[in-house]
């Protein structure tokens, strides 16, 4: 007598995909580059445009100053990251 296999029920699950600690330190290490280099965005969307920009200033006196802007508007400009961010408090949430 023959016997059927469905191919769905022998075939194996494929396996998980990971990138190892040296394949994560490249891609965070480029990360921390460009947003040390540049602006740090906030997406609401993958395919949209930024909602939000994060930009470190140089100040004319050393240091720098922080910017907060959505679009061509400027939200708040402050002396230090934290008080540059109390823009989002307490409306900012993760969304999956």
């Amino acid at each position: 007598m023959t016997r059927l296999y469905r191919f769905d029920e022998i075939r194996r699950a494929p396996r998980p995909t990971f990138f190892d600690r040296h394949e994560l330190s490249q891609l965070l290490s480029l990360y921390s580059r460009r947003v040390a280099s540049a602006v740090f965005s906030v997406f609401r969307h993958t395919h949209d445009a930024p909602a939000f920009r994060i930009a470190k200033r140089p100040s004319r006196f050393g240091g720098g100053e922080y910017v907060v802007s959505s679009g061509a508007e400027t939200l708040k400009q402050a002396a230090t990251m934290s008080e540059a961010l109390t823009v989002f408090s307490p409306s900012l949430r993760v969304v999956s």
